[in-house]
């Protein structure tokens, strides 16, 4: 673990850059008027500041913390005696990682918050370095573009170049047997709504309180090409949610007392090999995501329209007098397009009348 104190006098902090030495991580020190040399230099995992308002002699707070996430981006505690509460409120809406604590009594408090992220600062370090070389891998392109006879256009050349970073980290392995939530992308990060987004409904307090049942959620089946760019004036395809064992049910099983039975294990099987699929019949299943979303199914044959308008597209832009669903996690591709061909396979099948299908498999079976 790296980090960088900003601190305008060091002294004041030293029993906390003294346990630090304690557990042998490194760190490196700066005031405010080189931040951004001193990281290019360090280049370290976790940046702690001070913050500076009215500053005559040096660069104030504001500045400086700006400067770091828009340019050198990784997680940031300040840690000052300014009473900032009423600022980090919006700050900590708009950038991820980053936190504030007031000096004032136990300074180790900042450590136990870095003990919160222990593992995940230096996976961040290695993705700025991935993003580094995904954008040189990304740029090789551009020796095509020069070749042609007009430029192609900014936009252009920014969206092939999006593309090429988008298949540089579509190669990164992601181990053997991942969890089934790796499906979802929670936060989502889309502008608009997609084919498989799950959506939450408010509660009768008009939030969102705990996990929620199965039956508070509803997931989107309107493809994403009739939902790009729309925020008005469209009425939104979803199918309902209804609790995981509705699920195994409509497998033919019955929920075993002992979980290591047997009979368990056998169900366990049939299980397994129906999420490979993924749905059975009008049946859609879709994972846990740990304090997020519970384990459900959402039933095909349950659909309805909900105005677009009433949707939230993310917690920032939901009003509670306004909407009645938040976007809570998109699914996705390819799983996005599993859930595309279970909705497709199950309402676009033809319509036939019956016919005597019994003799027909008697006489399959007859030599």
């Amino acid at each position: 673990m790296k980090i960088l104190f900003v601190e305008d006098n060091i002294e004041v902090i030293r029993g906390l850059i003294d346990t630090v030495d304690d557990r042998s991580w490194l760190h490196n020190e700066c005031g405010f008027s080189n931040v951004l040399e001193k990281i290019g230099e360090f280049n370290p995992d976790i940046v702690v500041m001070d913050w500076m308002l009215d500053a005559d002699q040096t660069r104030e707070g504001a500045d400086v913390f700006q400067e770091i996430v828009d340019n050198e981006f990784r997680p940031v505690i300040v840690f000052s005696a300014i009473d900032l509460q009423d600022i980090f409120e919006t700050i900590q809406r708009d950038y991820p990682l980053v936190r504030y604590i007031r000096k004032g009594g136990d300074d180790l408090r900042v450590l136990t918050e870095i003990d919160k992220w222990v593992q995940y600062p230096q996976i961040i370090s290695d993705m700025r370095k991935s993003m580094n070389r995904a954008l040189i891998e990304s740029s090789r392109a551009i020796e095509n573009f020069i070749q042609m006879p007009e430029f192609p256009g900014e936009k252009i050349v920014k969206y092939m170049l999006s593309k090429r970073a988008t298949q540089f980290f579509d190669e990164i392995e992601i181990g053997e047997n991942p969890p089934a939530w790796i499906q979802y992308e929670y936060p989502p990060l889309s502008r608009h709504l997609l084919v498989g987004d799950v959506l939450r409904k408010k509660d009768n307090s008009g939030e969102f309180t705990g996990i929620g049942r199965a039956a508070d959620y509803v997931i989107v089946l309107t493809p994403s090409c009739d939902l790009a760019h729309t925020t008005t004036g469209k009425m939104i395809l979803v199918a309902e949610g209804f609790p995981k064992s509705n699920y195994y049910l409509d497998c033919n099983l019955e929920k075993d007392e002992s979980p290591d039975s047997a009979s368990a294990a056998k169900k366990k099987d049939i299980l397994r090999e129906s999420l490979t699929q993924g749905y059975r019949y009008s049946m859609l299943p879709i994972p846990e995501l740990p304090n997020i979303l519970p384990y459900m199914c959402f039933n095909l044959r349950k659909i309805s329209f909900i105005p677009i308008e009433k949707i939230a597209i993310n917690k920032n832009s939901f009003d509670t007098n306004v909407h009645d669903f938040l976007r809570l996690a998109s699914v996705s591709s390819p799983f996005r397009e599993q859930i595309v061909w279970a909705n497709m396979n199950y309402s676009c099948r033809p319509g036939v009348p019956e016919r005597d299908y019994v003799s027909w498999a008697e006489g399959i079976l007859q030599k």
